[in-house]
């Protein structure tokens, strides 16, 4: 069995045909096992076209016509373009390049949120829209929880980052379960906007915060996580778009193409790959920095990050060279990485050991 993985495990560089394979096995997967798979299980339901699950036209319900492409799908578009290319190719990268359990975790919540969205908007079941919309802002707030105490100050406490993360997921908990059906029909669509947008532009102005105050060396990570925040705001802002006027929209202009629901996603994709990405490399070259970390970019555009072998007994050696200080830096009293300088025998200077990965 270790044989079959020991591809995942290779620290080589990945090539854009090996982008292109893992995103032809998902979409692969997603279309032909899943959506298939669903065909094929319930074969023997009655399908009249336009009522399948019986959830249709309700509190979930978004502008697209429902079961126009196949009987078993209500919204055909939305379904596939929610398939979770980001999360599975981040996964993938977690497992081949052997990132630690803080970010492998982190994938797999990209993955599951996506998965749950995919099915959500082929069945309309209303519990699972709301354990999609409750998924999004877990993984958030996960984030939130790991990463914060960089900004310094109280969040520098664990249990400071402890006790607002579990207060703000009990009041996440509570407007999925009441903000939809304040909306009335179809409620549902807009409260993934009043729900969504507090903690999309608040993570946004965090990295904006932490770029700027950042060193220098670390503007290649903040700067790309700046503009995946940017791609999920400007998602936020013609989800805007589609609550006005996307049902006026569909019916008189896009037929039975969500355009607006279609560029919401796609828009999602690119901002939470750019998202996963930089977080594991803030993880892995900054935060905890492993021996030949290092953001590369397939094609000189596509950013990943890479580990180079044995890069987990490279936590402990970098380690030795990272020196705690709280001062300040860039008006912040947070973390600060900077460079021990010994002396070797017999030399007039001195040596740095940079904590700068390879």
């Amino acid at each position: 069995m270790a044989g079959i993985f020991s591809p995942l495990r290779s620290t080589t560089k990945m090539t854009g045909l090996e982008f292109l394979g893992v995103l032809a096995f998902i979409i692969g997967f997603y279309n032909v096992i899943l959506i298939g798979g669903v065909g094929y299980l319930t074969r023997d339901w009655p399908r009249n076209g336009e009522v399948f699950w019986g959830f249709e036209d309700g509190l979930w319900d978004h502008p697209e016509p429902n079961y126009k492409i196949l009987s078993w799908v209500a919204e055909f578009y939305a379904v596939v373009s929610a398939i979770p290319l980001a999360g599975m190719t981040l996964l993938y990268q977690a497992l081949r390049y052997k990132y630690d359990k803080v970010v492998l975790l982190l994938c797999v919540m990209d993955v599951w949120m996506y998965t749950c969205a995919f099915f959500s908007h082929m069945t309309l079941y209303p519990p699972l829209n709301a354990v999609t919309l409750t998924s999004v802002l877990t993984n958030s707030l996960y984030t939130f929880f790991m990463y914060s105490w960089m900004a310094g100050g109280p969040l520098k406490s664990t249990f400071v980052r402890a006790v607002v993360t579990i207060a703000a997921w009990l009041v996440i908990v509570q407007c999925v379960r009441t903000v939809p059906a304040m909306f009335g029909h179809r409620g549902g669509v807009p409260a993934l906007l009043v729900i969504q947008v507090p903690a999309v532009i608040a993570a946004t102005l965090g990295a904006a915060w932490m770029r700027r105050s950042c060193a220098e060396r670390e503007k290649a990570t903040f700067g790309p996580l700046l503009l995946a925040g940017a791609l999920l705001v400007l998602a936020m802002g013609v989800s805007v778009i589609e609550v006005l006027c996307g049902q006026y929209c569909q019916d008189r202009y896009f037929g039975n193409f969500p355009v607006f629901h279609v560029i919401i996603h796609t828009l999602e994709q690119i901002g939470i790959y750019l998202y996963g990405v930089m977080v594991a490399s803030i993880r892995h070259t900054i935060n905890e920095p492993r021996k030949g970390a290092k953001l590369e970019y397939c094609g000189g555009w596509l950013p990943y990050l890479r580990l180079a072998a044995d890069s987990s007994k490279g936590v402990e050696k970098a380690a030795v060279n990272v020196v705690a200080d709280d001062s300040p830096r860039g008006g912040s009293g947070r973390y600060n990485l900077r460079k021990r300088v010994t002396k070797t025998p017999g030399s007039e200077g001195a040596t740095d050991e940079s904590t700068a990965t390879e």
